[in-house]
């Protein structure tokens, strides 16, 4: 080869670097960039400074590697590359685009971006790169995840640490075969997460017990289950059940005590987690316990022990525990006593009454009760007195029952009854109500209401009347 075809190259490949030099450093544009210059390096270092470059390469440069680095920068762009390049790039796209890359194109800059996108490439950088122990450094701070993927040889504990302050760091950034207790430590101190990625030999009780201390409550099971329930102890169950009541199936039966059941009785929200606790721990003292902290535990109290005294002290705390009350302790009065508490206790009063009264006692109690009342008890002023109560009874009365006065008194209340009343009888009335209460009520005002005075001056007011205007 002639030295002047030799010469005419290096100013090539000179031209080449001076262009990529000042794409670098933003005294150069892409889209200034001459097509005729315009290699494939040069395209790819525009799009890794900014990926909408891609529309300003022509399409001679839209190589198979242009594409593809374009593709997994952007997945949206497998759309406007050309038809014959598609093929291609798609049997790729999710592999790595270093193992692609021709070695003279793996600058310090291009691997660099890649691995950040793939930590998976950090295996197709020059053996250069890998040798090169302050870019290994950089990359295990941008990108820790690569010690996964780098050969073991280039591997120390240096790189190790400096991994693991890395923000992005977890312990699934090492290979299994490196995470020793001094590191699994040392990351479960950043992020008790990590104990998840924690070799089990390696898990302890006192990890565990920290990890439940600081955990979501969503994450208390898994948690749990990382400890053998050999080396569960009182202290480990209580602060796992306090934190998620869910965690209370996964105790094992030897393990759970009157001492255990006693000191979680406040956290028991779901009457239903009694059925894991062994009959025979029930007593008097725990039981009232229990109901002391939750009257509707009643329910998941042994049958047998749920007595006229216990029934009698739910009831007096919370009307729906009469539900759980054997129909040999019910009296009269626990009746009484129980709609006193809670009106919609009257569901579990047995019909026909012997007190014709408690109807009347449950919705003045709570309105919403009427729907417990048998029909031929319900009358006009029974249907006054449930709404006057409670504005939400005005969903539980019969419709026939449903009038004028009803209505008004609901609305006041809950605009959103503006969508209960018939559409042919939404008065003004009832809109302007609706409406200075709800703002969103515009849209259910009748078409031909909404050129009433009083609502075209609220809605202007409101800013409402626009978003319905056609």
């Amino acid at each position: 080869m002639s030295e002047n075809i030799l010469s005419l190259f290096k100013q090539i490949n000179q031209i080449e670097k001076d262009i990529i030099a000042m794409l670098n450093v933003g005294s150069l544009d892409f889209k200034d960039v001459p097509e005729l210059v315009m290699t494939e390096f040069i395209c790819l270092y525009g799009l890794i400074n900014n990926i909408e470059n891609f529309s300003r390469i022509p399409l001679a440069g839209l190589s198979n590697i242009v594409c593809l680095a374009a593709c997994q920068v952007k997945t949206s762009l497998a759309l406007d590359i050309p038809a014959e390049r598609s093929g291609w790039v798609n049997k790729r796209v999710k592999d790595p685009f270093l193992q692609y890359l021709s070695v003279e194109r793996k600058s310090e800059e291009i691997c660099t971006f890649f691995i950040n996108l793939d930590h998976r490439n950090i295996a197709y950088i020059p053996d250069q790169l890998k040798k090169t122990r302050a870019y290994l450094e950089q990359i295990c701070t941008i990108k820790p995840k690569v010690l996964s993927e780098l050969d073991k040889e280039y591997i120390d504990d240096g790189l190790c640490l400096i991994a693991i302050e890395s923000p992005s760091f977890d312990l699934t950034c090492l290979p299994e075969s490196l995470r020793t207790r001094d590191y699994c430590y040392k990351a479960f101190n950043k992020n008790y997460r990590d104990i998840m990625n924690i070799p089990h030999s390696l898990i302890d009780y006192s990890m565990v017990y920290t990890a439940i201390e600081k955990c979501e409550n969503g994450e208390v099971e898994k948690i749990l289950e990382l400890l053998p329930p050999a080396l569960w102890d009182k202290k480990i169950i209580i602060k796992s059940v306090v934190k998620s009541e869910s965690a209370f199936y996964l105790v094992p039966y030897e393990l759970i005590t009157e001492e255990i059941v006693f000191e979680l009785a406040p956290y028991f929200k779901r009457h239903e987690t009694l059925h894991h606790v062994p009959e025979n721990i029930f007593n008097e003292n725990l039981n009232n316990k229990l109901i002391s902290e939750n009257p509707l535990l009643l329910h998941s109290i042994p049958i047998d022990q749920r007595n006229r005294v216990l029934c009698f002290t739910a009831i007096s705390a919370d009307g729906l525990a009469l539900a759980a009350a054997p129909n040999d302790t019910k009296t009269d009065e626990m009746y009484k006593l129980a709609i006193g508490n809670n009106g919609l206790a009257l569901r579990y009063v047995p019909t026909p009454y012997r007190d014709d009264m408690l109807p009347t006692l449950a919705v003045k109690q709570n309105g919403e009760a009427i729907q417990y009342v048998p029909s031929d008890m319900i009358d006009e002023v029974l249907c006054r007195t449930a709404v006057m109560q409670n504005a939400h009874a005005i969903y539980k009365i019969p419709k026939h029952y449903l009038t004028h006065e009803l209505y008004l008194l609901a609305i006041k209340s809950i605009p959103h009854v503006l969508k209960l009343i018939p559409t042919d009888s939404r008065t003004v009335e009832y809109c302007v109500m609706a409406l200075k209460k709800d703002h969103s009520m515009y849209e259910y005002i009748p078409v031909h209401l909404r050129k009433d005075k009083m609502i075209v001056e609220l809605a202007k007011e409101y800013g409402v009347h626009k978003e319905f205007q056609h």
